[in-house]
């Protein structure tokens, strides 16, 4: 199951050169909330993990603030967070 921990692990690597500050929320939403948050110059981001199974990654170019990836994904659409995570290791890895 990928959450936070799993993040931390597969995404150290990129975010190395980031601040990187781990934030959690009980009763949100969409249940208990998991959040890592990274941030440099030039780009910010966040990826939430909720209790339920929901996922949100946010990450915007801070120079002229335009969303690099914003995708929010319900429990069941595995494959699209697959392919969100790739995104996100694609642009991180640049």
């Amino acid at each position: 199951m990928k959450d936070l921990h799993w993040f931390k692990k597969e995404f150290s690597a990129l975010i190395s050169d980031y601040r990187v500050e781990c934030k959690n929320f009980k009763n949100g939403d969409f249940g208990d909330l998991d959040r890592l948050e990274f941030e440099r110059e030039d780009t910010s981001g966040y990826v939430d993990f909720w209790s339920s199974g929901w996922l949100n990654i946010h990450f915007i170019n801070c120079n002229n603030f335009n969303d690099l990836i914003n995708v929010l994904l319900s429990p069941g659409e595995t494959t699209e967070k697959d392919k969100a995570f790739e995104k996100l290791r694609r642009i991180l890895g640049q």
